[in-house]
């Protein structure tokens, strides 16, 4: 039997050895959830920008294609009024 390292004459973790592997996994196990949650989240921010950025470019051009409607109807009212004037 070695002593003093933890392994029985079978090679399998004992005792205070065992505990130390089951706290290792457990702490393996929960790391990556955490890094699971952070990617997640990162996800969720990126998608949110790009959703942000897809309603901001809609509102412009909006804006543009009403200005430019507002400016035809003008020009149109325009020469309606010089040409009968």
């Amino acid at each position: 039997m070695l002593r003093g390292c933890g392994f029985g004459t079978t090679g399998v973790l004992t005792g205070m050895s065992a505990d130390i592997g089951a706290a290792l996994k457990k702490q393996m196990i929960a790391e990556r959830e955490r890094r699971g949650d952070f990617i997640r989240a990162e996800g969720k921010k990126a998608a949110m920008t790009i959703r942000s950025e897809g309603t901001k470019l809609v509102k412009f051009n909006m804006g543009i294609a009403e200005q430019e409607a507002t400016r035809k109807r003008y020009v149109h009212v325009e020469r309606w009024c010089q040409h009968y004037a």
